[in-house]
């Protein structure tokens, strides 16, 4: 894919930044530079871009932050960002999804830099 691609690149200039050899690790550096690989910045962009609303009604139930994907019947809409959007925000933390709008923004991308991805099923799977 072009995303591995562009993470290699990423990871062949964090090298030279950082002054690493072939063998050492960049998560670290990443951290240390707060930087976002190329995949958290396709994951932030989705999730910021896609039109999160919340559900239809005001009830204090277990899952009332998370969104519901849009209703379809193609498979070809499960390809859009607006789609992928909602399944990603759904995996952030509650506390974040809570966060007023001014600030969400904000605390993603912070919580992002603290755990370092490379991958989106990495994410889906490890962000709690």
């Amino acid at each position: 894919m072009q995303t591995e691609r562009v993470l290699i690149q990423q990871k062949l200039a964090l090298r030279c930044l950082a002054a690493l050899t072939s063998g050492e690790s960049c998560r670290d550096s990443f951290k240390i530079h707060n930087i976002l690989t190329v995949t958290l910045l396709h994951i932030r962009e989705v999730i910021l871009l896609s039109p999160i609303q919340p559900q239809g009604h005001q009830d204090n139930t277990r899952y009332a932050s998370k969104v519901g994907p849009s209703p379809h019947h193609l498979s070809l809409f499960e390809k859009k960002q607006s789609y992928e959007g909602a399944l990603l925000y759904n995996h952030i933390p509650e506390f974040l999804r809570k966060q007023p709008h001014h600030s969400f923004k904000t605390q993603l991308t912070q919580r992002l830099q603290e755990r370092l991805f490379y991958t989106v099923k990495e994410f889906t799977d490890n962000m709690y």
